[in-house]
């Protein structure tokens, strides 16, 4: 089964650097508990700055399977 979730209020809990430009953060959405999500960087630019996060954000993620 395949959703999509766009502007969920969420805090970031945790992240890491995962391969060449992405990130694995951990966050808590009200409305979904933790979440694990992989933030992909693109390009030079990416891996020269990296993301930007502030404690409380919105987030939209995707995904598909593994929801109960």
């Amino acid at each position: 089964m395949d959703y999509r979730l766009d502007g969920q209020a969420a805090y970031v809990l945790h992240a890491r650097p995962y391969r060449d430009t992405s990130l694995l953060v951990d966050c808590f959405s009200l409305e979904h508990g933790k979440v694990s999500l992989v933030v992909r960087g693109r390009g030079a630019r990416a891996r020269a700055s990296g993301p930007v996060f502030s404690p409380s954000c919105r987030c939209s993620w995707a995904g598909r399977g593994g929801r109960s």
